[in-house]
């Protein structure tokens, strides 16, 4: 994959499995593009991703709207000796993907892309890697498919089953271990379930300092609520303190909601936000995506702590749209499946409060892949047995039982539905065209 990346021409794409080593395995080409004078740009969809990128030691990283506003601007001046190195390429729309081949069709850059088709697709338009295989061939696309996240043979063949859209075939595998559990009561019980069972894998791995668990859920919403319901277990645990403040708090599609916060919660970040400590000093603290832990609460902002370590305030106007506004922030204990992608932990649960039905194998594979031990998959029953239910005749009374629960988990979990392209409408059109044609042509008895 390196040699083809390298040394493949001035457009290189790869694919590699979730946990495959894809942005570790940039490292050593980054070094040696270094060792020859090029400049490199490390660009993901969203800045959360591409700060991940900083493993592999490449310093300037962006979001791909902010990247090409930058070219355009004339901050980046680009040329044959840059390098655009752009991951979890699966996640960009064809729209984005256009404007990146026009940016290295103006100014001569390499452009090397990493990503896996089978984990979370863009919310725009296209199946990207579908459209860079067909133009590049499918012999110069070259694929890793073995993880090296998972640390036992079990977890690496129970996650390569989610990406095949074999889910009934894991989750019958994590049923007999035990991580995957159906619970009745509704979504309320389901939210309390996950945020019991968050403490007990935190009390359980308590002598192990390395130990870190994170939790997803299909929206925001969930997120929220669950993130909620961790938080109130947290405090009866003992680990948080009373509440310094309550905010009136809003996310990025608008939704706003009241937001009790403490020293020691930890929140999402919905900006790039720098530390305000120092005027005009541009130490970043956090991007879109990322999660904080409070420190302090103050009359200005919130002092924090991020995952490297570094500190510092974020201001309250630097995360409102104007004074007054509400505040871009919500709880961290849990995210979305789109934001926990490229994320890595020790043990991962993967939520599901109004059942399997809004899930498919793509959101699947991505959430029971984050994991080095193991990923905790935690279903909504009665959700389950309600749309089961729907399927039945009027008037008929189905008996459903937990086996064709598992079994409709499993079907919806295992649905890859492919996004059309506009070159799979014209294919379309052409096999019509040349069926009618048959049709019309064949001579009639």
């Amino acid at each position: 994959m390196m040699t083809e990346l390298a040394a493949g021409g001035r457009l290189g794409v790869a694919i590699g499995v979730a946990g495959a080593g894809k942005s570790t395995a940039l490292a050593p080409l980054v070094d040696a593009w270094k060792e020859d004078g090029r400049q490199i740009f490390g660009i993901t969809l969203a800045w959360r991703q591409a700060g991940d990128l900083g493993a592999a030691g490449i310093e300037e990283r962006a979001a791909v709207a902010a990247f090409i506003k930058r070219v355009e601007g004339g901050q980046y001046a680009l040329d044959r000796n840059s390098v655009i190195v752009v991951d979890e390429v699966g996640q960009l729309g064809t729209r984005q993907l256009l404007e990146l081949l026009r940016v290295q069709q103006r100014t001569g850059a390499q452009i090397v892309m990493v990503g896996d088709p089978k984990q979370c697709q863009s919310i725009e338009a296209g199946p990207v890697i579908d459209l860079l295989r067909n133009a590049l061939g499918e012999d110069a696309i070259p694929q890793i498919l073995t993880s090296i996240r998972q640390k036992t043979e079990r977890e690496r063949e129970i996650t390569s089953l989610f990406r095949d859209g074999k889910a009934a075939e894991a989750l019958e595998m994590k049923q007999r271990d035990g991580t995957a559990e159906l619970v009745a009561g509704g979504r309320q019980a389901t939210v309390q379930r996950v945020a019991q069972l968050w403490r007990e894998r935190i009390d359980a791995n308590r002598a192990d300092p390395e130990f870190t668990l994170t939790v997803s859920a299909p929206t925001n919403a969930d997120a929220r609520e669950i993130g909620a319901a961790i938080r109130a277990e947290s405090r009866r645990a003992g680990r948080l303190g009373p509440d310094a403040t309550v905010l009136q708090a809003t996310d990025r599609i608008g939704e706003t909601y009241t937001l009790p916060l403490a020293a020691g919660d930890r929140v999402r970040l919905f900006d790039r936000v720098h530390d305000a400590t120092v005027p005009g000093r541009k130490s970043v603290l956090g991007n879109n995506g990322d999660v904080v832990t409070i420190l302090q609460l103050t009359q200005e902002g919130m002092i924090v702590r991020n995952h490297t370590g570094a500190e510092g305030l974020v201001a309250w106007r630097k995360i409102q749209a104007n004074q007054g506004a509400a505040i871009r922030l919500t709880y961290g204990y849990a995210t979305t499946v789109d934001t926990a992608q490229g994320s890595t932990a020790t043990e991962h649960i993967h939520v599901m409060p109004a059942g399997s039905q809004a899930i498919q194998s793509f959101k699947a594979y991505t959430a029971a892949s984050r994991h080095e031990r193991t990923t905790w998959i935690v279903v909504d029953e009665a959700s389950e047995r309600r749309q089961l239910a729907s399927r039945s005749m009027l008037g008929q009374m189905p008996n459903i039982r937990e086996a064709d629960v598992w079994r409709n988990i499993g079907e919806n979990l295992s649905r890859q539905p492919q996004k059309a392209s506009a070159l799979d409408v014209l294919h379309q059109m052409a096999e019509t065209r040349r069926a009618t044609s048959r049709h019309t042509l064949r001579p009639h008895a």
